[in-house]
């Protein structure tokens, strides 16, 4: 994660990146608008982007290599 956010990078620039070191490929239209969303809705979390990080590990394209 701190590779992603060491930089001065936007916040779309760093979902892209973390979308290709963690899963291999960029995010679609529909997977970006959803994870700037995310970042921007008061989620209670001290930092929603670790949560976002988190997420993109669990998901089943990372889990299972197809």
């Amino acid at each position: 994660m701190r590779k992603i956010r060491k930089k001065k990078l936007s916040a779309e620039n760093q979902i892209i990146k973390a979308y290709r070191l963690i899963l291999g490929r960029t995010p679609n239209k529909e997977e970006l608008s959803i994870a700037k969303k995310f970042l921007k809705a008061p989620n209670g979390h001290r930092d929603s982007f670790e949560v976002f990080i988190k997420t993109l590990f669990s998901l089943n394209e990372f889990i299972y290599l197809g």
